[in-house]
């Protein structure tokens, strides 16, 4: 399997959900692609910032579990944690443009 080296800065997420709606794979979202994170003690590591901003240096491989490329992660540096005060407020903006939506 051919790897490609990768240093990319992106967004943790969650790509798929088991039955009990527990996450059960990762990846990191940039500006231009989502790669599916491949496991290892790293990777363990990373997924406990899902919605954080991250840089991530490693690896790209083919054949993963989706479709994706997989990183596989050597090193990462957290640039920023989303906050959830600020995910609630973003909520609450939108509701406030929706109900003035249906106002008019």
């Amino acid at each position: 399997m051919e790897r490609t080296p990768l240093t990319a800065t992106g967004t943790v997420v969650e790509l798929d959900w088991d039955e009990d709606g527990q996450a059960i794979a990762w990846g990191l979202e940039t500006d231009r692609d989502t790669y599916e994170i491949g496991e290892s003690p790293k990777a363990d590591e990373l997924v406990d910032y899902v919605g954080s901003r991250v840089r991530v240096s490693g690896w790209i491989a083919e054949g993963g579990e989706s479709d994706l490329p997989v990183l596989e992660v050597d090193t990462y540096e957290i640039l920023g944690e989303v906050e959830v005060d600020d995910l609630d407020a973003e909520d609450e903006d939108e509701d406030e443009f929706l109900d003035s939506d249906l106002d008019d």
